[in-house]
């Protein structure tokens, strides 16, 4: 850890949730850490910093494709650079949330369970909520971790089909001399985003480029994945 400022990830439930319950949420977090970095933390950090800032998206829209691929950007920017994940209210009725509480234990990663006190207000959790959405026995801990772990594997699973579908409509638009500059631009940066989400499972991209930088077939592991339409691909 960085001795001088201390990397803070948020984990919080979006699904289900009104864009501006989101905002009002994080607002009230980044007042609570702001207290709580003044008062309670006794590490060598001087200050702090929140990794993940919060973009504005449509929860209810599950077609939106940042809905999906910022889920997966928050878990590889945000938690892989931090030193400590502060799950909020509710993480734990939230698939993502699950997810990025599997990698901060994975990675050591401190952590830190936040509640409602009794006048309402955020304080720290002194213990871990119950999490298991898929078993109502108490004493079954292994249940509860299978459920847990099923439930994060869909979702997962999910994304990268998600991803893989999208790929080819990103790359026929960023070759269309056609379009606008500006959605030109927008279609590079969500291929660049799902293929980030896609280097998660291991896959590796190379490009083949053909005259004035014009992209004209993409590999997948070596497998041609997708190729310009209205060109011949040379050998």
């Amino acid at each position: 850890m960085d001795s001088e400022m201390l990397k803070i990830h948020i984990s919080q439930q979006f699904e289900g949730r009104s864009r501006k319950e989101i905002i009002e949420e994080r607002n009230e977090i980044e007042r609570f850490v702001m207290r709580w970095f003044g008062r309670c933390y006794k590490g060598d950090a001087k200050s702090y910093h929140i990794n993940n800032i919060y973009i504005p998206f449509d929860p209810e829209n599950e077609n939106d494709w940042y809905h999906l691929s910022m889920l997966t950007s928050r878990m590889r920017r945000g938690l892989a650079e931090a030193d400590i994940c502060m799950f909020a209210p509710g993480w734990e009725k939230a698939r993502g949330c699950r997810i990025e509480r599997m990698i901060a234990a994975e990675y050591d990663k401190g952590v830190m369970y936040l509640c409602r006190d009794a006048k309402g207000e955020l304080a720290e959790a002194s213990v871990e909520p119950y999490t298991s959405e898929s078993d109502d026995d108490e004493g079954d801990d292994e249940g509860d971790d299978e459920g847990e772990k099923c439930a994060a594997a869909e979702l997962l699973e999910r994304i990268v089909d998600y991803a893989f579908a999208k790929l080819p409509l990103y790359y026929e638009k960023m070759s269309n001399a056609d379009l606008e500059p500006a959605e030109i631009k927008m279609a590079r940066a969500a291929s660049y985003e799902l293929e980030h989400i896609m280097a998660m499972y291991g896959c590796k991209f190379e490009y083949d480029f053909g005259e004035r930088d014009t992209l004209r077939s993409v590999y997948v592991n070596n497998e041609e994945f997708w190729q310009r339409k209205d060109l011949w691909k040379q050998s």
